[in-house]
């Protein structure tokens, strides 16, 4: 069994030539039926050709995948940016909504999610869904309210994973979203299914025997989550529930170093409040001191009544960290009833930048999360229900026991950056206090979000309560 990411297959040596006047499907609408089953040709309307034109070149791309013949060529620019702003649309969507839920149903520690890799995954369960478990779950991940079907999602999926979120040196950063489902063989996987989803989601679908290889599975899955997150992540899963069929594991890790690095000689030990002032949430003492990092710099940043707002940019210029701040120690989850999407995006238009002086406090923590309640929550009900679910666009069995969303992400923040080393020069040369207009005093619970400008998506987003 082998867990590495499929790898595309060889590409044929076909000439493909797509030219909008020769092709002799201008006179036709083309319709893909899902599955590849047959296509209807029915008269053309010539302002449905961009959409259609689309849907072939992603129709091909699916039919190579399911033959394992891949053509040479590209898919429309236009149409998959398109398809990715709608998907960048649902998924911080989708990541508010589920942030909203784990607050409902009582989290009150630290809460890490990355919801580009959640709805990454859980669409693989919605592509192969059928009937009301695909409409449950077109609802749930947002789909229906961006307009976003499932191919459309496959094709920006695709390029997320195989050319915009791929780390290298040049972009300054690595990001990992290591996901797999776990299946039972007596389950019937349709073989096509896996080859295509693989492909385009970039991730793969683990066919096992939930009761003879149990241990195994588990033994290796947790040496290839740890290989894939640098040995950040060691364990995601300790057993496997053999009365179940399928289990999904999501983990997610994140490193990037900060345009303006802190300097380590500038860190001292502050008092950081710890649940803010609800002493009946508090776990051990209210406050206590924290090595707190300290910059002076002209930063992005903003200010309302009930929240204060600091970009902090990740080199690549892509990237950035954003921190709401409550106005009160015991602020937090007031903001966290008035932080919706809308609101988010119309304060980073509203950022400007000022001389701030920043304290933060230095922290890591791992979260991990049983996801299912949330998504019960949210609306996937007969996605749990094995005498309503139904999959039966991804295996043949029909009563099927789905189990858990387990769902595990990394975060480490220091004076270099986010899981990264403190910068070499680390010793600090000022003689007298740098000027500042602002004081952002990071010293009790806030939201955080790590969020693409290129894609405008949320990669991650949480809360610190406690450090």
């Amino acid at each position: 069994m082998t867990l590495e990411r499929q790898t595309k297959p060889n590409l044929v040596p076909i000439r493909w030539t797509f030219d909008m006047i020769s092709i002799s499907f201008v006179i036709y609408r083309i319709k893909l039926v899902h599955k590849f089953n047959a296509l209807s040709i029915q008269p053309f309307s010539e302002e449905l050709l961009k959409m259609y034109f689309r849907k072939f070149l992603i129709s091909t791309l699916l039919i190579g995948v399911a033959t394992g013949h891949m053509p040479n060529t590209e898919l429309s620019g236009d149409s998959v940016h398109f398809s990715l702003h709608k998907l960048s649309e649902a998924v911080n969507t989708f990541g508010f909504n589920l942030f909203s839920s784990m607050r409902r149903i009582g989290t009150s520690s630290n809460v890490c999610l990355c919801p580009v890799s959640l709805v990454n995954v859980l669409s693989i369960l919605h592509y192969g869904a059928r009937g009301e478990t695909e409409k449950e779950l077109s609802k749930v991940l947002f789909f229906n309210d961006y307009n976003l079907t499932s191919t459309e999602a496959a094709e920006a999926f695709y390029k997320l994973q195989t050319e915009l979120l791929v780390s290298s040196n040049h972009n300054h950063y690595f990001f990992n979203a290591s996901a797999t489902i776990l299946i039972d063989e007596h389950s019937n996987v349709l073989q096509s299914f896996q080859r295509t989803v693989e492909v385009l989601f970039q991730i793969p679908l683990t066919v096992v025997n939930f009761k003879d290889s149990a241990q195994r599975t588990v033994e290796s899955i947790n040496t290839w989550v740890a290989e894939r997150t640098r040995i950040k992540i060691l364990e995601i899963i300790d057993k496997i529930d053999e009365s179940a069929d399928m289990i999904v594991l999501n983990a997610a890790y994140f490193k990037g170093r900060w345009v303006h690095t802190f300097s380590p000689s500038d860190t001292t030990y502050k008092f950081f409040y710890n649940y803010g002032s609800r002493s009946h949430l508090k776990k051990f003492s209210i406050f206590r001191k924290v090595p707190m990092m300290s910059l002076t710099k002209r930063l992005r940043c903003y200010f309302t009544h009930d929240y204060s707002i600091l970009e902090i940019p990740i080199r690549g210029r892509n990237l950035s960290m954003v921190i709401y701040l409550p106005s009160t120690k015991e602020g937090l989850f007031n903001v966290e009833n008035i932080l919706f999407p809308e609101v988010f995006w119309d304060n980073m238009n509203l950022l400007h930048r000022r001389q701030v002086k920043v304290t933060l406090p230095r922290f890591n923590f791992e979260f991990h999360g049983n996801l299912t309640e949330n998504l019960l929550h949210l609306g996937a009900k007969t996605l749990f229900d094995s005498h309503s679910v139904n999959l039966s666009g991804m295996m043949s069995r029909k009563r099927v026991i789905f189990r858990d969303v387990q769902h595990k992400a990394f975060l480490s923040v220091s004076e270099g950056g986010i899981d990264a080393m403190p910068p070499r020069n680390s010793i600090s040369h000022k003689i007298f206090a740098e000027k500042y207009d602002i004081l952002f005093e990071v010293d009790h619970p806030f939201i955080f979000f790590i969020y693409d400008k290129r894609l405008s998506m949320i990669l991650f987003m949480g809360h610190i309560t406690e450090v």
